[in-house]
Formats: C-alpha cells, sequence, structure tokens
C-alpha cells in the first residue's frame, strides 16, 4: 500500500475554519490523520492557527445550535 498525498495547508485551514477536525479532514481528503496533525503542527509553530478566523457552525443565525 503506498502512502496517500497529504493535504494541502490552505485546504486544512479552510476545513478549519469550518469547524472541522483532525480525523474529519483526513476522510474527506482521503489522507492519513497524522498528516493532517502534521500541517497543523507546522500551521502553530509558524504562528498561521493564531490568526485564522473560525466561522461559527452553518445552520444556525449567530452561530448558535438549539
Amino acid at each position: 500500500m503506498t502512502t496517500p498525498k497529504p493535504p494541502s495547508r490552505n485546504l486544512v485551514i479552510a476545513s478549519l475554519r469550518e469547524g472541522l477536525g483532525v480525523e474529519d479532514i483526513a476522510v474527506s481528503c482521503e489522507c492519513l490523520p497524522d498528516q493532517v496533525r502534521g500541517i497543523v503542527t507546522e500551521l502553530r509553530s509558524a504562528g498561521v492557527m493564531q490568526t485564522i478566523r473560525f466561522d461559527p457552525p452553518r445552520g444556525a443565525p449567530g452561530g448558535l445550535v438549539a
């Protein structure tokens, strides 16, 4: 079995903004969770995680889910 290609940093950032977790991103990208975790670690060490604006959950005004 070959190692799947890791997702791009931009895709990981966009997915995190939408509220997806590492496992969710890995499933949607057909890659390994460790690959996603590695990218998240790189983003944290580069200070990118602190600048990400997270969107409220979809489907509810104001981001509140009943």
